[in-house]
């Protein structure tokens, strides 16, 4: 299926502040992202870098006073989220390198405090799938889902204390139950086309099998429609934004997702660009297991903009316009402007698990130089 995701924050500054965003989603097995417009207003210099997990992040200092970023992206989603009752467990010594830190105790997700719990819960389990799939049976059976209900982010050991909680509390509990069996397992923020009212959801995955699958507590069936835009050991991780130095109003935040056609394809230059993009699919199936997409993205960006900068997201640094479009390719990619849409406010939900949280040190995507367009 596809579908057109938005989110637009504004914030009013005392002074001019740091941010961290974290609004971009990626590529990937479970999605494709085709078109994606950024807008920043006003302009501002901003650097995009790729943090320890893969998450596309954006760094700025916002002016005192009124600051707007909106994102939107058209985006090839899931109809449906891959499953594999019986996919057998991954011995230690067997997982990939990257999957290790999803072992370990976290922040909000004390697994080291599970353990006898989480033996208790998968008694009789095939070990494996089949005993994530009864965590999340006895998530739901014990916790009842409250969108809106979890002011401030607390922990697993809190979670199990409770009767209600929202969806990142609920795969918080999942994680450190998957954690204590010695399944790695992640957390997921991004949009799903079900969740009401819109706003951004969380869910987790599990390593099992030898790849990740999607678990969400918060839904009886693990439907598609679900675009991930960050990863991260737990909330502390997955931040949409942080901010630092004297507080930020955030003035308002909305979030939209709704089911679009598939864009329409004429002539030769789309029949061009198609089949670019369906290679660039294969390549992603390739790079995406050994961490390579994002820098193999970055370099078949181009962006065309109103206002100063022309730079690549992917540069070490990048004067950024107030609008930019960009539209992916594999060395084939056009740049469009798109008008701003009218501005939508959404009904007031729970934003607590979508900021004020700093996260750690993170790597910078090395300029590699910027592909010419392709006659």
């Amino acid at each position: 299926m596809w579908l057109r995701t938005s989110c637009e924050l504004e914030f009013h500054a005392p002074v001019a502040t740091p941010f961290l965003l974290m609004l971009r989603p990626r590529s990937g097995r479970q999605q494709w992202v085709a078109r994606e417009q950024y807008n920043l207003s006003p302009s501002v210099p901003a650097v995009e870098f790729t943090d320890p997990f893969g998450n596309l992040c954006q760094r700025l200092v916002a002016p005192a006073g009124r600051f707007s970023v909106r994102t939107t992206a058209d985006i090839e989603a899931a109809d449906a989220a891959d499953v594999a009752p019986g996919a057998p467990f991954v011995e230690v010594q067997d997982l990939p390198d990257d999957t290790l830190p999803f072992l370990l105790p976290s922040r909000f997700c004390e697994s080291d405090r599970f353990g006898a719990m989480a033996s208790s819960l998968v008694s009789g389990r095939t070990a494996g799938y089949d005993q994530v799939a009864s965590i999340v049976a006895y998530i739901r059976s014990t916790l009842a889902y409250r969108p809106g209900s979890g002011r401030e982010i607390i922990c697993a050991i809190e979670v199990n204390q409770r009767s209600t909680a929202v969806c990142r509390d609920m795969a918080h509990l999942g994680i450190a139950l998957c954690r204590a069996l010695s399944i790695p397992a992640r957390l997921v923020v991004g949009y799903h086309e079900l969740v009401q009212p819109v706003d951004l959801h969380a869910w987790f995955e599990a390593y099992v099998g030898n790849r990740w699958y999607t678990f969400d507590p918060t839904q009886p069936d693990l439907n598609g429609g679900r675009v991930a835009i960050a990863y991260g050991r737990d909330a502390a991780d997955v931040a949409i934004y942080t901010q630092f130095g004297d507080p930020v109003e955030l003035v308002e935040m909305a979030v939209r997702v709704e089911r679009i056609g598939a864009p329409l394809r004429s002539g030769a230059g789309a029949s061009r660009s198609g089949r670019i993009v369906r290679s660039h699919r294969a390549l992603s199936k390739v790079l995406v297991g050994q961490g390579l997409l994002a820098r193999a993205c970055a370099r078949s960006f181009r962006l065309s903009s109103r206002g100063a900068g022309h730079a690549p997201p992917g540069a070490p640094t990048a004067s950024v316009g107030s609008r930019w479009t960009i539209q992916v390719g594999f060395g084939f990619a056009i740049g469009s402007h798109a008008s701003r849409a009218s501005r939508r406010s959404a009904p007031a939900v729970d934003r607590s698990g979508c900021s004020r949280t700093v996260r750690g040190h993170a790597r910078t995507i090395p300029r590699r130089g910027w592909p010419r367009r392709r006659r």
